[in-house]
């Protein structure tokens, strides 16, 4: 009986938690999709435009259903979009039996004006951390040692990374004002755990990654 009212409860929590949401956009002029699926789920064909089930080769657990949620609008003359991402991971218990976790994201997009080969900047953790100093750095480092101590740059086009990082994009990403981020095709993305709380919070979760695009190639 309790295990029935608390999912009874959750589920009535979620309605109003999507309720917000919808009401939020409503008022500022943004749209919410269940499901996007084509360019952003705004109505452009899936075989022309990128949409948010590409996204998912640049998002943990690579899953290519798992965009919930988007809310997208144009801010700062730019197209921009919170999204909600899961996936699921398995684990097997002694039993025989196994669980299943859902892990949350919150997703920032910014549509950029032009195209783009992949390139993702990434903090490091300690095996990249280790290589880097067994191994040297690899071929799209910046050469900025502060950096390129703490972060690591992945792209098959070193040309590339060395257009977009300039002094103070490096800078913002030093004094922790900017996220990682990934950005392919025309779509500029950063992600963190978590769902969507507060809708009052949507601007403010997107401004960051927003810097970035205004500092890539400066």
């Amino acid at each position: 009986m309790l295990i029935v009212t608390l999912v009874v409860v959750g589920a009535r929590a979620e309605r109003k938690r999507q309720e917000r949401i919808r009401q939020w956009a409503a008022y500022h002029g943004w749209t919410v999709k269940q499901r996007p699926t084509g360019d952003w789920g705004i109505g452009h064909s899936a075989a022309r435009r990128r949409g948010p089930s590409d996204w998912a080769a640049r998002l943990p657990g690579r899953n290519h259903s798992g965009v919930s949620l988007l809310v997208s609008g144009a801010v700062y003359g730019r197209l921009l979009g919170v999204a909600e991402y899961s996936y699921e991971t398995s684990s097997s218990n002694s039993d025989g039996s196994s669980d299943t976790t859902t892990h949350h994201y919150i997703v920032t997009a910014v549509r950029l004006d032009a195209q783009y080969p992949p390139i993702a900047v990434v903090h490091r953790g300690p095996l990249s951390r280790l290589g880097r100093t067994m191994f040297g750095d690899n071929a799209a480092a910046t050469g900025h040692e502060a950096f390129d101590r703490q972060f690591r740059v992945e792209t098959r086009n070193p040309a590339l990374a060395r257009a977009l990082l300039g002094p103070a994009l490096i800078a913002a990403h030093l004094a922790g004002r900017v996220p990682a981020w990934s950005l392919a095709g025309p779509d500029l993305l950063a992600w963190q755990p978590g769902r969507i709380k507060d809708p009052d919070q949507i601007v403010t979760l997107v401004t960051p990654l927003v810097r970035v695009a205004e500092l890539l190639g400066h």
